[in-house]
């Protein structure tokens, strides 16, 4: 699989085309876009809960996350999901510059 993949992106790189490699990526994306709406509705608590999260010092951490050895202090657990989530954004950034740069040059 890795010999594959490797010989498809010698293959791009050397023909100069980057349609094909575009329209997968596109793809890609789109998969998980979708897959982010999914997830949020899926798991939205209610505006309620949002809206309270909101204001500093109004989340306590639920009974069974404590209980399942969770930190009570909720930067904790958000801090590193922020970091994670810059690097998906960034890797959306490059992307762009990428695609884009056959167009600019």
């Amino acid at each position: 699989m890795r010999l594959g993949v490797a010989i498809f992106a010698l293959i791009v790189s050397w023909s100069g085309e980057f349609r094909i490699l575009k329209v997968i990526m596109t793809a890609l994306i789109f998969v998980v876009i979708v897959g982010i709406l999914y997830v949020t509705a899926y798991a939205f608590p209610g505006w309620k809960e949002v809206l309270s999260g909101l204001i500093p010092g109004g989340y306590v951490v639920p009974e069974w996350a404590l209980n399942k050895g969770i930190d009570p202090d909720p930067w904790k657990e958000i801090l590193p999901l922020i970091g994670w989530g810059a690097g998906g954004f960034a890797s959306q950034v490059w992307y762009s510059y990428w695609s884009l740069a056959p167009v600019m040059a």
